[in-house]
């Protein structure tokens, strides 16, 4: 069977989310993306801006793959949280949307090492700006969580987070 899809650094690139400014600490990355039943992409990133600014998670759509509109977007302090690291974004079934979010030190506590992910549900993608936010894997002062990943196995979603001992 040939495979007739490019191998990678055969095709011609393109960057569907640039960097939010120039300079040390400004990039756009750590996606998740979902196709959706009507054969639309829709994808959740991470912005970061710059070493001391406000990091966003970015929820937008793609019929073509290239092109994205932004559905929406917030920045951790919607979440108690100094910085946002990657999202997990999955459709659970019709009209039926999750997202787990990587948080990182309380703003109450900016010296924290702490890191925890919380959970979005709503019915389109573009609802996650006012959705409730609900506990996903909560760490602790001794336990950080982060970096979630969810994968459909055998009719059952299994989620994964990348846990670690603060010392």
């Amino acid at each position: 069977m040939v495979n007739s899809f490019p191998l990678p650094g055969t095709g011609s690139a393109t960057v569907v989310a640039p960097a939010p400014a120039a300079g040390p600490g400004y990039w756009t990355g750590g996606s998740s993306a979902v196709l959706d039943d009507d054969g639309s992409v829709v994808v959740a990133y991470r912005q970061r801006n710059g070493h001391d600014g406000k990091d966003r998670t970015v929820i937008a759509r793609s019929t073509d793959g290239e092109r994205f509109e932004t559905l929406c977007a917030f920045d951790g302090t919607r979440f108690g949280a100094n910085w946002m690291e990657r999202p997990a974004l999955v459709k659970v079934g019709p009209g039926n949307w999750r997202m787990w979010i990587c948080m990182g030190s309380p703003i109450e506590d900016p010296q924290s090492k702490r890191w925890w992910i919380e959970l979005l549900e709503a019915g389109d993608p573009a609802g996650f700006a006012g959705a409730q936010v609900r506990p996903g894997f909560p760490g602790d002062e001794l336990n950080a969580v982060k970096d979630p990943y969810v994968k459909l196995i055998d009719g059952r979603y299994h989620g994964l987070g990348i846990a670690c001992f603060i010392e």
